[in-house]
């Protein structure tokens, strides 16, 4: 799930490297200043490490699998981490103190959120990684040569333009983001081209995570060594907080929500984008409704589909059937899947799902496509199912299903706390990358 931050173009990210000839002139002539960085001997581990994400740190952390996973380094790991990122105030390139969660971060703020949240030519991920290497040279100010980041493009720079880091990249998920992003004919032109340049930018990082199913991973590894790179991918499932995320009162939930208390609740979390699989949802709904009258879906979230979804829905007659809450912060994320009597996946691809985890924390039953991960987050008829057609008809089926599972809240709950917890997760990453030991 990427319910994120500006609007989606990571198929364009790849045209960094046609901004690249300029970027490396830029680099050059600032080598008396970036390469002291890159040669400066690192010779023992500190006790801290660089974020490096494109997310307004000034501002909460949510509404996208990216922002959640920020979030949840920041908890977790506190003032041991170093921000660098995105602001919607000033001091832009200045080292300045943040307060979070009642701590205080050092934070380097490297581009205003107005330029990410709508960029002119590019993607928000290439406009934040161009304005994060104009200001790499104050990155010798935090005496710290760990980095944790997502973003593939600020992997792409610190590998092939400024050496001497130590990276730990979290993949936000394998497959390839040319080919899921907005234009996806566009992607599949360019995809060789990523592949080959990601995979040569993995090897050169310390080490990398991926949340993805144990499967899937093998699966990524061997296309990494086809591609002539020995570095193994780290198994990584997505971690939850727990007590945001855990059962509460349907009724309450509802209630806060404005929800009928009695009606046949369906809720779907994510970004509202073609990848998503929305339409299945909706012609499924449409097969429950005729069956069970009171059926609702709830969409959390927002994305590039979101007129045309509303559009589409008020098509096959579901306007009052479908509710549109847009972006939330995972409070009401929490109170929207509680209100559920069952949750829904449509996708075509995902990661490890930020929101079915969330979700098997509240305790809902899920129904999902066959994505990434899903085979470990469901257990076949006791909290939901893996429908692996796309046909509308036997997903309804399942939908209905799921919603009578008796033992689901129990199940989902237990594979939450003993799987996915955000403590577990940490400390793998700590345990096996030095920097966080």
């Amino acid at each position: 799930m990427a319910r994120g931050l500006g609007k989606s173009g990571a198929d364009l990210d790849v045209l960094l490297f046609a901004v690249s000839v300029g970027l490396a002139r830029w680099l050059r002539a600032h080598a008396w200043q970036c390469g002291a960085v890159g040669r400066r001997q690192y010779n023992t581990y500190v006790m801290a490490c660089l974020l490096i994400e494109p997310s307004d740190f000034s501002k909460p952390l949510y509404g996208a699998g990216c922002s959640a996973i920020a979030d949840s380094a920041i908890r977790n790991l506190g003032t041991n981490l170093k921000l660098v990122g995105v602001t919607s105030d000033g001091g832009i390139g200045r080292w300045t103190k943040l307060m979070r969660d009642g701590l205080e971060f050092d934070f380097l703020p490297v581009i205003h959120a107005e330029r990410v949240a709508a960029p002119r030519f590019l993607s928000s991920t290439v406009e934040f990684t161009i304005a994060f290497a104009k200001h790499l040279p104050a990155l010798r100010e935090a005496e710290v040569r760990a980095v944790l980041t997502q973003a593939y493009t600020v992997l792409w720079l610190l590998t092939y333009f400024s050496r001497g880091w130590d990276i730990c990249f979290y993949y936000p998920g394998l497959a390839n983001p040319l080919v899921v992003g907005r234009y996806p004919r566009l992607g599949r032109l360019l995809e060789g081209l990523y592949d080959r340049i990601h995979a040569r930018a993995i090897g050169r990082a310390t080490i990398a995570f991926a949340p993805a199913s144990r499967a899937i991973v093998e699966q990524y590894n061997g296309r990494l060594r086809r591609l002539g790179v020995n570095k193994q991918v780290r198994y990584l499932p997505t971690a939850v907080d727990l007590e945001t995320f855990c059962p509460r009162p349907m009724d309450q939930c509802r209630s806060q929500l404005g929800l009928p208390a009695n009606a046949l609740v369906f809720t779907f979390v994510g970004r509202l984008a073609a990848v998503k699989g929305i339409p299945l949802l909706l012609e499924a709904l449409r097969c429950v409704h005729d069956q069970e009258a009171s059926a609702l879906l709830v969409l959390v979230g927002d994305g590039e589909q979101c007129e045309e979804l509303q559009r589409l829905a008020g098509d096959k007659g579901l306007g009052e059937r479908v509710r549109f809450l847009g972006r939330c912060p995972p409070s009401r994320v929490a109170l929207a899947i509680g209100s559920a009597n069952a949750c829904v996946v449509g996708s075509f691809q995902e990661g490890f799902s930020v929101a079915m985890v969330e979700e098997l924390a509240c305790g809902r039953p899920i129904v999902s496509t066959p994505v990434s991960g899903a085979d470990e987050m469901i257990i076949e008829g006791q909290n939901g199912y893996v429908v692996k057609s796309r046909d509308p008809a036997e997903f309804a089926r399942r939908m209905l299903a799921a919603a009578r599972l008796p033992e689901a809240g129990r199940v989902s709950r237990g594979l939450a706390e003993t799987r996915y917890s955000e403590r577990k997760l940490w400390q793998q990453i700590a345990a096996e990358w030095p920097p966080l030991h």
